[in-house]
């Protein structure tokens, strides 16, 4: 079996959580995902999304940023905390500095631009996959993807 079969057969059966208080965003993003084999777990409580994400085995997280209780950026604070080494792509309308003055000095690996291609979701998943090790975390390194100007 090649290198590039093997990682194309890891990346189909990622484990994504999505955690957005928007219902229609989560069916939405949840189709897209879907649509790439992955296996999704789609809540809209941040406070259920970190009992799932410190207590489950996923690949990544996608979280929007504007969130009840502290948004995104609360949430993804929490997950660093007890998950370091799990990649967490933050999801927004916002433009990127705005994300960025959002989210303070929350790790991340990836921002992604609301609304968001098809492409551009898979490539932010699949890259924070492969790219994401605990000493590559930080604000200022995290990619962007999407409309984020």
């Amino acid at each position: 079996m090649s290198d590039s079969y093997a990682r194309n057969t890891k990346l189909r059966q990622l484990r994504v959580l999505v955690v957005d208080d928007d219902p229609q965003m989560l069916e939405v993003v949840g189709a897209m995902l879907g649509s790439f084999g992955y296996h999704t777990m789609l809540v809209s409580k941040p406070a259920e999304g970190l009992g799932l994400a410190l207590h489950r085995s996923f690949d990544c997280v996608l979280l929007d940023v504007q969130m009840p209780g502290g948004g995104g950026a609360a949430l993804a604070r929490a997950i660093n905390l007890g998950m370091p080494e799990l990649p967490i792509v933050m999801m927004s309308g916002l433009t990127a500095s705005e994300v960025l003055e959002r989210i303070g000095g929350v790790k991340v690996t990836a921002i992604l631009g609301k609304p968001f291609r098809l492409r551009d979701l898979h490539q932010a998943i699949t890259e924070a996959v492969q790219w994401a090790t605990p000493s590559n975390f930080s604000q200022a390194s995290a990619r962007k993807f999407g409309a984020l100007d």
